[in-house]
Order: C-alpha cells, then structure tokens, then sequence
C-alpha cells in the first residue's frame, strides 16, 4: 500500500568500539560483567525498535558514528581501538535500518577523526552494498518538498530550561544564511552532539536535537557530567502534501533500563 509520506530514520552519536556504543550481536564480548550485559540490552532494544517502524524511505546518519582512539582514558573503554573495525561496526549496526538512501554527517575530530573523516569509510562500505549514500560536513537536503539542515555539533547547556536557547540560534542562523542566498530556508534543523533529545518550533519551522545511541558507560561523563542522557532515535514522517504538518516519534529507552543501584554498607 503506497503511504503519502516518507519516513525518515535520524539518530546520532552510536560511538561504535566503545564499550556501551551501539554493538551488533557479533561483536559484542561473551561474559556476565555490567557491560556485556549492557551492549546486549541496548542491541536488543534498538534492533526491535527500528523493526516495528520499517520500512524507511531515508536514513540520516548524524556523526560520532565511531569512538575513535579514546586518548582520554587510554583507551581502556573499547572494544577495539582499530577504527577501521569501528566503522565496520558501525556500518552493520545501521545496515539493519535498511533505508535505500543514506546521508552521513561528519562527527568530531576527537571521535570521528582529526586528520581524516573515518565516516567517509562507513560512506565506502554502504557504496560497495549498492546503497545510495554520502558523506557531508553540512548536509541540506529536501524532502517532499521540505528542507532539512542537519549538522552533528551543537552547544549544550547544563540546566534544562537553557536547552532550547542553542537550537533555536541555529535555526536563526539558517535564517540569517537563507537571506544571503548561501543556505536553503530550512524547514526542519537536526542536531546531536549532546546526548540529549529535545524539538521546538519557531515560526513554523522545526528543530530537533536527536538523542545519542551510546549507553551510560563512559568515565568522562559519570565523573564530571550530571545532566541526563537519553538513548534512541528519531522518526520523521514527511508527508507529499507540503501544506501537511510533519509527523515525528522518538524512541527513547526508558531510563530504569540502566538504572544505578545504591550500594548497601
């Protein structure tokens, strides 16, 4: 049955090789520890999630797809710190999305690469399947009539109602290039970086930052992070009617699933 819109699968930040990124069923370490016990929960979910909504018309990739080198901790959180395998990971935990169109944003230096653009190769892999897919540092991209400004960074804000202050300046910033006639007036800003998922609408236009695909796990963030972190994805249905609304759903893995017990004394 022909449906009147397209469905767009959006998700950001996997941080494939770490430890508590996305990790497909073959990659993931036999045991009985916290973490092996977490890359099987969250595969899981995120397997059966992207299952109930099939099929996809499109699928954007929105960076830190891989972990990198994990200088930082001395790579003591990964899985592999071969990054080459890290983009393997990454490109058969997205292949299961099976959309035949494919856009993948550049992620960080840190995780993504500082002398070269890792996701670049997850681009390769996606070509050599036969899928329609490719690379950019800024995408634009228009569907049914609709644009979409995707870019992966964004600044975050530790207080909640601070939050939308960041994605509503780079919905103005489009504004601001659209009257130059450098960008396209986007209709729908996308951003990720932060972890965290939110959307808001500024007359008539919508912005989204995506939550990430990386589970609770990484030192940096237990030790000197306290805001929350939401793991899922996001679900565009576009319609072919431009004067329609957009439609979207977030899947977002309920919290207790990682919930932290107090140790008793």
């Amino acid at each position: 049955m022909k449906r009147n819109f397209k469905r767009v699968f959006v998700a950001s930040d996997s941080h494939c090789g770490h430890r508590v990124g996305l990790t497909p069923t073959q990659y993931q370490s036999r045991g009985d520890s916290k973490w092996e016990k977490l890359q099987f929960m969250l595969w899981t979910w995120f397997k059966e999630e992207v299952e109930k909504l099939k099929p996809y018309d499109i699928a954007i990739l929105n960076g830190d797809l891989i972990d990198g080198k994990g200088f930082r901790s001395g790579g003591s959180e990964l899985i592999t710190a071969d990054r080459m395998m890290q983009t393997r990971i990454a490109f058969d935990a997205f292949r299961i999305v099976e959309a035949p169109k494919v856009r993948i944003m550049a992620g960080t230096p840190y995780h993504s690469g500082a002398d070269e653009d890792l996701e670049q190769r997850i681009v390769d892999l996606y070509l050599s399947d036969g899928i329609d897919c490719a690379f950019h540092g800024h995408g634009f991209y228009t569907i049914n009539g609709h644009n979409l400004d995707v870019k992966h960074k964004i600044s975050g804000s530790s207080v909640h109602h601070g939050r939308a202050t960041p994605l509503l300046k780079e919905i103005d910033a489009n504004a601001f290039w659209a009257m130059d006639d450098v960008e396209p007036m986007a209709d729908i800003v996308i951003r990720g970086h932060v972890h965290y998922h939110l959307q808001t609408e500024q007359d008539g236009r919508y912005g989204f930052i995506l939550p990430s695909l990386q589970g609770l796990g990484d030192k940096y963030g237990s030790r000197q992070c306290s805001s929350r972190v939401d793991f899922g994805f996001l679900i565009l249905d576009i319609p072919e009617d431009v004067a329609e609304k957009i439609e979207w759903d977030y899947r977002i893995l309920p919290g207790i699933v990682q919930r932290t017990e107090s140790e008793v004394l």
